[in-house]
């Protein structure tokens, strides 16, 4: 698992993928990146940490990296969690209220939870347009409720990987009908038209 802390002054003067090259999986790995390279075309850009001639050199060059990645066998699966904004907001009020802040602060936390929740979808159409590739696809994943989609998540990337089964091993367990995940919850599905995200560019 990898979650990369906020770069030092050395990194914010390298190439911006460049310190998440180091933790790319060699053969037979598997890295789950916590907070990726999209952090840029999110938190980064939502936030203001970076300029906008930052956030659109990142959305020219994400498919050409991921395509270099993929080329040289890398297997890149990337999931979005989607949350409604009533959902959102319930749950920044929620942590709002099991702060030690002042109750006269709590008031504003949702209006500036919508106005978040409102520019992190607009960033994520645009990554769509610039990321959402065959070699490197967008799943969703319905996290309304945090615990099915968790399982659903597992589950569907489990299912992504290669299995050789070991000797003596019984081999994989037969795979549950894709048209429900754990609970009876929507399965991760690839984006298609009509989704959150669109569905891949044409190579």
């Amino acid at each position: 698992m990898v979650a990369l802390a906020k770069p030092s002054e050395r990194e914010r003067g390298q190439w911006y993928f460049q310190r998440y090259v180091a933790h790319l999986p060699a053969a037979g790995e598997i890295v789950l990146f916590d907070r990726s390279w999209y952090n840029r075309a999110g938190v980064e850009r939502v936030m203001g940490y970076c300029s906008t001639a930052e956030y659109r050199l990142f959305l020219r060059q994400v498919a050409r990296f991921e395509r270099l990645l993929a080329e040289d066998g890398i297997r890149i699966l990337k999931y979005w969690l989607a949350v409604s904004q009533e959902e959102q907001e319930r749950r920044f009020a929620e942590r709002a209220c099991g702060s030690a802040q002042a109750p006269q602060a709590l008031p504003d936390r949702p209006r500036r939870a919508a106005s978040a929740t409102g520019s992190t979808r607009g960033c994520a159409s645009a990554c769509s347009d610039a990321s959402h590739r065959p070699w490197a696809p967008w799943f969703l994943v319905d996290f309304e409720d945090q615990r099915r989609g968790r399982l659903n998540l597992i589950r569907h990337l489990l299912d992504q990987l290669p299995f050789r089964a070991s000797p003596g091993s019984p081999g994989r367990p037969a795979a549950a009908p894709r048209s429900a995940g754990a609970g009876g919850a929507e399965r991760p599905r690839r984006l298609d038209r009509g989704a959150v995200l669109r569905s891949p560019a044409p190579d």
